[in-house]
């Protein structure tokens, strides 16, 4: 045990140390606590276990996510090039009818 008493560096070893002295002196007032503090470390460990296997699975998650979003920002640049091209397919169009326009006005 620590200076401090039931501190927050308080292990798991701790409370199985201090268990065993209950029993070699025969003492089980306090036995019942230290079941509860048990089950409260061993209820955190497992926590931590899901939290990390938790993490595990929203890593790949976000990898996947990631290579959708890279895949559709190709998308949008090809698509964006194709709307450049037809733009510029219409400018010359609309250039090509002006001139026929103009063509048309100074023969009539």
């Amino acid at each position: 045990m620590n200076y401090f008493g039931w501190g927050v560096n308080r292990t798991y070893c701790d409370v199985l140390e201090e268990m065993r002295k209950c029993y070699e002196t025969r003492n089980f007032s306090s036995f019942m606590g230290l079941i509860e503090e048990l089950q409260t470390y061993g209820n955190r460990m497992e926590a931590a276990l899901g939290d990390g296997n938790d993490v595990q699975e929203i890593n790949e998650e976000k990898h996947k996510v990631k290579k959708e979003y890279k895949a559709l920002v190709k998308e949008l640049e090809e698509m964006i090039k194709v709307i450049d091209e037809l733009k510029l397919k219409k400018a010359d169009k609309e250039r090509f009818f002006a001139h026929y326009d103009k063509a048309k006005d100074l023969t009539n």
